[in-house]
């Protein structure tokens, strides 16, 4: 017991640093990542739902609902169609406040930063006004780029690897849908198993 209680304080530690790294480096590359692993992680909950035993089936099936309810509502309250004063959005924002910002974009006056995209336009670019705050970005064609004679664009860094406040958002609340669904799993495990052992008396 004491093995299997190290073990899964091993996973929920290395599971929190996971997270917070990525909110902490909320690039694209980072986004993209953890929404298909959060969407992997409700595939196979689907998959051990339908193949394991009690109290398991019990752990994912409650994993597999509450993180999909999470979303759902999520999507809903996005789109204005429900209003929830509490969840899981003004969370999601209550979690974004509390980390360290993203810092603001910031160059040389008049200098302009140019970065790869894996868009039709191979390029992307920020020019910075006399307070060093961006003025304009936008995307560049090919015949563009090689005008600006840049070098090659290979050199250039990508933009997926840009952090944002957007992939931030994305970040928090998948995550914040996870984690509720293995909070819904363990709750789903523990009655599963004080209902076992009510009948086994």
């Amino acid at each position: 017991m004491l093995t299997f209680t190290l073990r899964m304080l091993g996973v929920a530690v290395a599971v929190i640093a996971v997270a917070l790294w990525a909110l902490l480096n909320p690039t694209p590359n980072v986004a993209t990542a953890i929404v298909n692993g959060v969407l992997c992680l409700l595939l196979v909950a689907g998959c051990l739902a339908a193949g394991t035993r009690q109290p398991a089936r019990s752990f994912w099936l409650g994993l597999l609902w509450a993180c999909l309810g999470t979303l759902a509502i999520d999507e809903l309250d996005r789109r204005n169609m429900i209003r929830s004063p509490v969840f899981p959005q003004p969370l999601a924002s209550m979690i974004e406040e509390a980390l360290p910002p993203i810092p603001d974009m910031r160059g040389e006056p008049g200098t302009t930063v140019y970065y790869q995209s894996s868009s039709r336009f191979p390029l992307y670019f920020y020019s910075f006004g006399e307070d060093g705050t961006p003025a304009s970005h936008g995307f560049m064609r090919m015949d563009e780029a090689l005008l600006e004679e840049i070098g090659p664009l290979e050199n250039l860094p990508h933009l997926k690897n840009v952090p944002r406040s957007h992939e931030r958002s994305t970040i928090c609340r998948y995550l914040l849908a996870s984690f509720i669904g293995l909070l819904g799993g363990i709750l789903s495990y523990a009655m599963r198993r004080r209902a076992d052992r009510r009948l086994a008396t």
